[in-house]
């Protein structure tokens, strides 16, 4: 039978059901649709300033009574002569930080053509992922054999030049329709074919396919998973772009970014939170924490956990913190680092998606979450080595960091010279651009960073940092240039991108915890009707059909 099943397990044939008129649709849109969307909105910086000129006269606004009763007038211009600066871009090392060497180095200093892009083609990463022996191969797409084995041999050829060893030639191929295929199946295909790395092949639009490889992958085998889609052309390009990703999963560096040096000198963890709440219906929000565990920033472990809808507070803030740095002391106690070294000495807390009226919130609820748990990781490892006096409990630094503003910069091109060459060749400002004055909220430690380029025909939107709290005491210039130079560690471009990587890190692990939760309540995540709040949420049924990474996976970045 049809029909439209209900969060309490009801089931209303499909006949008898009408579709009101004229609904809110407030669940994702197909991807098609986002993607038109998107493509729609584009505006190049020069169409945007014309609109928001048009927009305040047809506000009317001199013709306002309103206004005018309050004393008030609005410029006609936007501001100008915003006091702003471009500060330098990292250089990118492909190699050891220290270990310097032109031909494994991009230094973009000063290059006003710097356009927050490099070519990793022919580059050696800067630390190789963990060795392949064997390889899975799944083609649910139908692909010629022919064509499947040309593809795996580019890769593989890709990956060498890259410094990935893939010691599998011919790994085994199976050709397989999607339907039926489970994770019973994959379970029985990986007993006969033993796989460190699997690699499958997915028609164009095939979600449930994808879901099952990934929570296979993820959650129930502790495999590293690959997934392309057949209909892309697999020329050097994408091959490259794919082996940013593979070389992630499989605990590598793509590249360092110099001025994170100051991670390994002061023992700094850098974190990334966000929250995921459901658009509609009795779903849970999903609370991620993702946390470094090496010298330079680029390594991280995920953590999850799922609380109430709607809520913004992360509950579980104190047991995830508690767990980065355990996970922290033991990465540095396998390297046999001196007990001195190897807890933190500061925290770096980047934080996604929070709005302006919660910050008060965040402060005393987050913050004490995070000190109550570094507390009580120094009284443990006090109390296990016997330390006299104990170590300090490392400082923290906390940090907003939002892109949800109306603010847009636009560089004075109509400025003769344009003394900062601050356009670049779309008409945005260039990348590197700060603005911590003028603009900013005068109340609080807070600025603009404009840190990616812009694509083509579209109008860059910088990102907000408000600095909650800064116990370490970092002075504004050197925070900027650190957050800058996390903007270009993100594993899965190789290009600057418009927050810290950690914080698109946090998002990433978002979304991959859908995959989490069972078949059984999966697709109340995709499909949930909009439930009235009549109906009481029952957060220990979510939890019950939902199941952490596999141990094989922790301190992995298998969500990139």
């Amino acid at each position: 039978m049809i029909g439209i099943k209900t969060y309490i397990g009801n089931v209303y044939p499909l006949q008898f059901c009408h579709v009101a008129h004229a609904q809110l649709y407030k669940r994702s849109l197909p991807k098609w649709i986002q993607d038109e969307v998107i493509s729609s909105s584009k505006t190049s910086p020069q169409e945007r300033l014309k609109r928001i000129r048009q927009a305040r006269l047809d506000l009317g606004y001199d013709n306002s009574p309103w206004i005018h009763e309050s004393g008030l007038s609005i410029r006609p211009e936007p501001m100008s002569g915003i006091a702003a600066r471009i500060i330098d871009p990292p250089t990118l090392h492909f190699h050891l930080p220290g270990h310097n060497s032109p031909r494994h180095s991009i230094s973009p200093k000063n290059d006003t053509s710097w356009k927050g892009a490099w070519d990793v083609r022919a580059r050696t990463f800067a630390v190789a992922g963990r060795i392949v022996n064997k390889v899975g191969l799944i083609n649910f797409a139908g692909m010629k054999e022919q064509e499947t084995q040309r593809f795996y041999r580019d890769l593989r050829s890709i990956l060498h030049e890259h410094g990935i060893v893939i010691h599998d030639q011919n790994p085994f191929l199976q050709t397989q329709e999607p339907a039926g295929v489970d994770e019973e199946w994959l379970r029985h295909w990986v007993q006969y074919h033993p796989a460190d790395l699997i690699i499958a092949i997915l028609p164009t639009n095939a979600p449930d396919i994808y879901r099952t490889v990934k929570r296979f992958g993820d959650v129930e085998a502790g495999v590293v998973t690959q997934c392309v889609r057949h209909g892309k052309k697999f020329d050097n390009q994408y091959l490259n772009n794919l082996s940013l990703k593979i070389n992630a999963k499989l605990g590598g560096v793509n590249n360092y970014a110099s001025g994170l040096e100051i991670f390994q000198q002061k023992n700094v963890i850098v974190f990334g939170a966000d929250v995921s709440r459901p658009a509609a219906g009795l779903q849970p929000a999903i609370a991620s924490v993702v946390s470094s565990w090496d010298d330079y920033g680029c390594q991280y472990m995920a953590q999850i956990s799922i609380q109430p809808p709607q809520q913004e507070i992360i509950s579980d803030l104190q047991k995830m913190v508690y767990e980065a740095v355990r996970f922290y002391f033991s990465q540095r106690t396998k390297r046999e680092l001196p007990l001195s070294k190897r807890l933190p000495g500061a925290i770096l807390f980047y934080r996604d998606g929070v709005s302006e009226g919660e910050y008060a919130a965040i402060a005393k609820e987050e913050i004490g979450s995070i000190r109550r748990a570094l507390q009580q990781v120094v009284v443990e490892i006090s109390e296990r080595f016997n330390l006299q006096p104990p170590p300090q409990i490392p400082k923290l630094t906390f940090i907003v960091v939002g892109k949800r503003h109306h603010i847009r910069f636009f560089p004075d091109i109509l400025s003769p010279q344009d003394p900062m060459n601050a356009a670049d060749q779309t008409g945005n400002c260039r990348p590197g651009l700060v603005v911590d004055r003028d603009v900013t909220n005068p109340t609080e430690y807070n600025f603009y960073l404009q840190s990616h380029a812009a694509l083509r025909n579209s109008t860059s939107r910088s990102s907000h940092y408000i600095v909650i709290l800064d116990a370490i005491n970092i002075s504004p210039d050197l925070l900027q240039s650190i957050s800058y130079a996390l903007c270009h560690v993100y594993a899965r471009a190789s290009r600057s991108v418009s927050r810290p990587a950690p914080v698109y890190y946090a998002d990433l692990v978002c979304r991959r915890a859908r995959f989490h939760f069972d078949t059984e309540v999966a697709t109340h995540l995709d499909y949930a009707s909009d439930a009235s709040g009549d109906q009481p949420f029952n957060i220990e049924h979510w939890k019950s059909h939902f199941k952490d990474i596999h141990v094989g996976m922790k301190g992995m970045m298998y969500f990139v």
